[in-house]
Formats: C-alpha cells, structure tokens, sequence
C-alpha cells in the first residue's frame, strides 16, 4: 500500500444524512440573506423629516379644532336669527348672513377634517416604515447569523466525515487485519498491521557453526512466519 491510500472505511450512511441536511441549512440561509438583501435594496417611499411631520399634524389638529369652534358659533348665531326673523326683530337680510356664514363655516370644518386625516395618515406611515427598516435588518442579521451556523455545522460534519476513513500513514505492506466488513470497533483497537519492508530490523540467534561465516555488510535473506515465509533480503548490520 501507499502513503495516503484508503485502507478501511466505516459506516457512512448517517454522515452522508448529517451533510445533506447542513447543506440544506446552507442553501436556506442563503436563499433568506437573498430575500432580506432584495427588501433592504427596494426603493424607501420618501416622506417629509419626521419632525415636520409631527408639526404638520399639529397644525391641523389646531386648524380643525378652530374650524369646529366656528362652526358651532355660527350655527348658534343661524338659531337665534331664526327666532328673531319669526319674531319680526331681524331682517331677512340679516338672516341671510347668518346662513352665509354658517354654510361657509361647514365648509371650512370639512376641509379642515380632511387635511387632519392627511396629515395622520402621512405621520402614521412615516412611523411604520421607520419600523419596517429595523425589522428587516433586524431578519438580514438573522440570516448572516444562520448561514454562519449552517457553515460551522458543515464543516464541522465534513471534519468527523474524513476522520471515519482510514488511510495509510506509510508505503508498506500489510501484514495482518484484525477486523471484518460489518464488525463494530471500539475506539483505540487494533485494525490492521503495516510494515515498511524497506526498513526492516531482524534480530535473530545464529548457531555457532554458522556464525564465523556472518560478516557486518555481507548480504542476507530472512524468512518470516508473519510474512507466510516470503524471503526479506537485506544487510548484516552487526
């Protein structure tokens, strides 16, 4: 085997869920940044500064409140120039002018109740869209706030996901495996063995017979019951 090449791979079929779903997470949280970054950019009606506003209202709360004033004197004046023309003490002349004022005063009131309504109306929509700004950064917050989260769980599941394959530390061969397709392992068992025949160390007795015939730096061949008797060449070191 070769350095880096997958040995042994464990169950996946929960990690590949866990990433599907964080993807998802992902692609939601990016879709909802999309949306808020859309309603952010849209164009702001443009109203009067809030303080003019205010001002405006008040004005025609004052404007209405003398026009209703007016109007209920000038209906006073029309009764009792009703009852003094019955009664021969005011001249038709004179009621006319009363009636004149009167009309002209309802008129007033009428004009005055719909420029008060205006004027609400204009206020009130200035103050929701004051309200509507906050809460849509409050939501584009929210949603670089998630996809933050979605990211770190994505990594995070990637992470664990290259810890679940096994690759080769080193060029070797494998001389034993301890485990089977199917098996549960426990952490810090033993899985399989890998040795580097490249740089073997053999410590073997020699008979006395044999050993006049060793020399440092003269060739020599281990047979090895783990490696099923395959012949390992290599030098005498001492």
């Amino acid at each position: 085997v070769k350095t880096g090449q997958e040995l042994l791979q464990y169950d996946l079929t929960k990690k590949d869920d866990a990433v599907k779903r964080a993807r998802l997470k992902l692609e939601q949280a990016e879709i909802a940044i999309m949306e808020a970054e859309k309603k952010l950019e849209a164009p702001e009606r443009t109203y009067s500064d809030p303080s003019e506003l205010e001002t405006n209202l008040r004005t025609k709360e004052f404007l209405y409140q003398q026009a209703l004033i007016e109007k209920e004197a000038a209906e006073r004046e029309l009764s009792v120039s009703y009852e003094l023309y019955e009664a021969g003490a005011a001249s038709l002349l004179k009621l006319k002018a009363k009636e004149d004022r009167f009309k002209k005063a309802e008129i007033q009131l009428q004009q005055a109740r719909r420029e008060l309504k205006e004027a609400k109306e204009l206020f009130s929509k200035k103050e929701k869209t004051n309200i509507n700004r906050i809460s849509l950064s409050t939501e584009y917050e929210s949603a670089l706030k998630q996809k933050a989260l979605a990211v770190a769980e994505l990594d995070l599941v990637v992470s664990q996901l290259k810890r679940l394959k096994v690759a080769s530390p080193i060029n070797g061969t494998v001389t034993k495996i301890d485990v089977k397709e199917g098996m549960f392992v426990t952490a810090g068992k033993e899985l399989m063995t890998i040795v580097d025949l490249k740089r073997l160390q053999v410590r073997a007795e020699v008979d006395e017979l044999a050993a006049g015939r060793i020399k440092k730096g003269k060739k020599a061949v281990s047979t090895l019951e783990a490696f099923h008797d395959r012949g390992v060449q290599g030098r005498v070191e001492s």
